[in-house]
Parts: structure tokens; C-alpha cells; sequence
């Protein structure tokens, strides 16, 4: 089923090449920064800590027409208080992609990325003056695609698929980000996603800054 989906998506993302001709709002050197929450689909960490939180940045390089490289520190923690003692989850990784888009200068335009990365995760439960910690770091990878497209003169939109593995976690994330220019620099934007695995739902707020 997920294989479907996945060719699915990809074949509606490329058949939209041919379709506006202008300029996309994204797709160019840009800074992003985000915070948000996480509303976790397992009934354990949802029972748990509640929610998590997530701060994140992101660079964004122009290497060519068709070529971008971009860099991201993502940070996501959640705590919670238990029976006498206390108990933190947190998750932060380093990656970095190739993202190549097929149509370059037009309003619509699909895009495929690859990257690698590093995650680490913590685990730490205090109670009763003992502490327990578990940690690992773990190498990364991910694919992904999807489409960019404007949605008037002052906004840009875009909804893709990602699929991203380390150690034996699988993730697979339904994404999708709106975004307002407030001028010709900077933008606000509001990001979604949805791992179709854990059933976690994620939504942050963005401020990017064209260079």
C-alpha cells in the first residue's frame, strides 16, 4: 500500500511541469527557523508527556539552476512529571540534502531529494533519587519528493513526501507548508506532518528569510 502511495504521488507531482510560467517564491538561498508541537499517535507517549515540542533551522544554498543543498539542526524534546520523579524524552539531528527541481522558474514545480544525516536520542527517567538514561546515536537516511507552487503573487505552497530511516525506525511523512510573503525578504509560514507509521502529528510556525 505504501508503495502505491508512493508511486502515485510521484507520478501527480511530475505531471504538473508544463502547467504556470513565473516565478516561485521558494526554491532560492533562504534561512528558515520554526517552533512547534507534536501530537504523538501512540497511546504511550501520548499518555505520557502529552505532547512534544520542536525547534528547528534550516539553510537553504542555490548550487545551480536546477540544484539546491540544504543544511538542518532539528531539536525535539518532551517532558513530563510521574509517580515522584520525572521523566524526558529528546531527539536532535544534523542533516543535509540535495533537492533537484524540475522546473526551475515556473509557478509549478516538482522536486526530488536525498540526504543523510546524524540523530541522537535521550531517554531519561528520574524517580526516587535513581536515575535511568538511555542514548544512541544513529546515521540517517531519506528520500523524498514533492511540488512547489504559487498560489497568488504574495504566496507559495507545497506538499511532498518523505521517507526517512535510522537504526530501526522507519518514517514516513505526509508534508505539506504554506507560506505568506511580508515582503521581498522574509515570508511566515505555517508547516504540517503527518507520519502515516506512528500516526504523529506535527504543526510548527515559520519565519524564512531570503538572502
Amino acid at each position: 500500500m505504501k508503495k502505491t502511495l508512493f508511486t502515485l504521488g510521484l507520478t501527480a507531482a511530475l505531471s504538473v511541469t508544463q502547467l504556470l510560467q513565473a516565478e516561485t517564491l521558494l526554491g532560492k538561498n533562504y534561512v528558515r527557523g520554526s517552533l512547534g508541537v507534536t501530537l504523538f499517535g501512540d497511546d504511550f507517549l501520548s499518555d505520557t508527556y502529552g505532547e512534544g515540542f520542536d525547534f528547528d533551522v534550516l539553510t537553504n544554498v542555490n548550487l545551480g539552476q536546477n540544484l539546491d543543498l540544504r543544511l538542518d539542526f532539528d531539536y525535539k524534546w518532551a517532558d513530563a512529571d510521574i509517580a515522584g520523579g520525572t521523566s524526558d524524552l529528546s531527539q536532535s539531528s544534523v542533516g543535509a540534502d540535495l533537492i533537484y527541481y524540475t522546473s526551475p522558474g515556473e509557478a509549478v514545480n516538482p522536486y526530488l531529494n536525498a540526504g543523510l544525516g546524524v540523530v541522537y536520542t535521550d531517554y531519561t527517567v528520574k524517580q526516587a533519587g535513581l536515575t535511568f538514561e538511555l542514548d544512541s546515536t544513529e546515521a540517517s537516511y531519506n528520500l523524498g519528493f514533492g511540488v512547489e507552487f504559487e498560489t497568488s503573487d504574495l504566496s507559495v505552497t507545497r506538499a511532498g513526501f518523505e521517507y526517512l530511516t535510522y537504526d530501526s525506525v522507519d518514517i514516513y511523512n505526509l508534508i505539506a507548508m504554506y507560506g505568506y510573503s511580508f515582503s521581498e525578504k522574509s515570508l511566515g509560514a505555517v508547516r504540517a506532518e503527518y507520519d502515516v507509521e506512528s500516526e504523529d502529528f506535527e504543526i510548527l510556525l515559520s519565519y524564512i528569510f531570503k538572502m
